[in-house]
């Protein structure tokens, strides 16, 4: 059958007993609805502040929460209708993810307590400038005039607006209860996956510790293993840590994505929700966002197979469609300076990425590709996104290659971790085990390495620029002349900030974790060279 239906999780007769013990199916805790519902509220509440950041007047503003009021209550309404056997979260486990959420972010620098890796340079800047100037504002350029931020800005525009109230220096602590706040929800929602404590240990383990065997690729290539271990290819798959880390909105977005496709997979939301949240992704990662769209279109296909669409999965996606278009217009602005194109990779360097990253766990996952819950088109699927993404080439470095495999490298996680945590009883499990076991011990130097880097090198300082001063001229990645921003969107009045004549970008040195050894000695750089 062309659907490859999932069976129902809540049905199984082998999971009848753990079902029964699930802590988060009795009636103390929080519904799975609820917590969806909270994720599909961020989204449409990211995509509708930009609308403030580029100073789109009332009646649109207005009209834009009109439909995300009536997007979300839909929604609920949809959920609540067709599945009624709705399990829950107990407190619990919910806290137990909030806790480590916050953990990881921290140790990615969020709130600056601890080190955060250079990419954070940017990062952090066009927070403090979200924070500090009045929306809309642009840089100005002595050739180009006003030029405005054209980026994926999702991650950025709550927690900036609310720093607007409270004062621009709490804009860090605010990305990193969203942030935290966020993946809680994520992980919460994927515990439902894994009936038992213990398999919901074993999930977290292995997707967090998930990675490729880069140390090794490292060792061909001829580069020292204590840097950064993931720059040893053009066709990067990131590790799940690696992600949290460096590029927590694309992580957010392709793990939100992975997680709607397997819950629709495991007839746990409807194709309506799962199709309300997909464009509504594109304001936090593009990428992530091109990475579901397989997904997104298998759910659709499969549905209308088997003649069960509703007008819910026709109406609820094209009202979210119709409030992601500004951001959709906003992002592909100016968009033809990036570049993009098909390309054939070296055949020895994909040959080699694809055996080092996931040759090993994807061989398990295939030998019992029938054991699993999310039925055998989702590995299928996996698999197609896995070998043809490297193909794919759009803006500088190996971008979209890493950030569009962030939801087939998650789903493969989640396959890996459920597998795992069944019983293993044939020959074939065991050796399926033997294989994930072994690629997954094999890629934990990745993460090991990057979580010392964050304990060992200095906390990120705060940033004294805003981004024309830290990036004089800017990078086409990032801004555009405001001019040429589609007239539907352009701002009428516009604040010009000039970059600033600050001698230094930071309050303190920031080591390049990429290029310093895990247990060099810190370098100290004089002030004046922080920018």
């Amino acid at each position: 059958m062309i659907s490859g239906d999932a069976p129902n999780i809540l049905t199984q007769p082998n999971d009848s007993l753990a079902v029964r013990k699930l802590d988060h199916c009795r009636s103390s805790g929080v519904p799975l609805n609820w917590l969806v519902i909270g994720m599909l509220s961020f989204l449409c509440v990211q995509t509708a502040s930009l609308l403030l950041f580029l100073g789109m007047g009332s009646p649109l503003t207005a009209i834009s929460a009109i439909g995300i009021v009536f997007l979300i209550w839909s929604a609920d309404i949809n959920l609540r209708k067709c599945y009624g056997q709705n399990p829950r979260v107990s407190l619990r486990v919910l806290l137990v993810c909030m806790v480590f959420s916050i953990s990881l972010f921290v140790l990615g620098g969020e709130g600056r307590f601890l080190y955060a890796n250079t990419d954070w340079q940017v990062r952090g800047t066009l927070l403090h400038d979200l924070a500090r100037y009045p929306w809309p504002f642009a840089y100005s350029d002595t050739s180009r005039g006003a030029m405005i931020l054209r980026a994926p800005l999702g991650m950025y525009l709550i927690p900036a607006g609310i720093a607007k109230l409270t004062g621009e220096n709490s804009a860090d602590i605010w990305l990193l209860l969203q942030n935290s706040l966020l993946l809680s929800m994520i992980l919460a929602a994927g515990s439902s996956f894994f009936p038992t404590p213990r398999q919901r240990w074993v999930g977290l383990l292995i997707f967090f510790g998930f990675s490729g065997m880069d140390w090794i690729g490292r060792l061909l290539v001829g580069k020292p293993l204590d840097r950064h271990l993931e720059q040893w290819s053009m066709l990067q798959y990131s590790a799940h840590i690696t992600q949290v880390y460096w590029v927590p909105q694309h992580c957010l977005a392709g793990w939100i994505g992975a997680l709607f496709y397997l819950l629709w997979r495991t007839n746990r939301i409807s194709l309506a929700v799962l199709g309300s949240a997909v464009p509504l992704l594109a304001l936090l990662s593009p990428f992530a966002l091109i990475g579901i769209i397989p997904f997104a279109l298998h759910a659709g296909f499969s549905t209308l197979w088997q003649r069960k669409i509703t007008i819910a999965d026709v109406v609820l996606p094209l009202l979210a469609g119709a409030l992601a278009i500004p951001a959709l217009l906003f992002l592909t602005a100016g968009s033809g300076s990036v570049g993009s194109r098909a390309s054939l990779p070296d055949p020895i360097v994909y040959g080699a990425s694809l055996l080092l990253e996931v040759v090993l766990p994807l061989i398990g996952v295939f030998i019992c590709r029938r054991a699993h819950i999310f039925g055998y088109m989702t590995s299928v699927l996996m698999l197609a996104a896995l070998l043809l993404i490297p193909l794919g080439h759009i803006g500088d470095g190996a971008d979209f290659v890493m950030r569009a495999s962030i939801p087939s490298l998650a789903i493969l996680a989640v396959l890996m971790a459920h597998l795992l945590s069944r019983p293993i009883d044939t020959r074939h499990q065991r050796l399926a085990a033997g294989l994930i076991v072994a690629g997954f011990a094999a890629g934990l130097p990745t993460p090991i390495t990057e979580t010392i880097r964050a304990l060992r090198f200095p906390h990120a300082p705060r940033p004294l620029c805003n981004y024309f001063g830290m990036l004089p001229g800017g990078s086409v990645t990032y801004t555009i002349p405001a001019k040429n921003l589609p007239d539907p969107i352009r701002p009428n009045t516009i604040a010009i900030i000039k970059s600033g004549n600050a001698t230094h970008c930071w309050d303190g040195p920031w080591p390049p974790g990429q290029t310093v050894g895990l247990f060099d000695s810190i370098p100290q750089v004089p002030a004046e060279t922080y920018n």
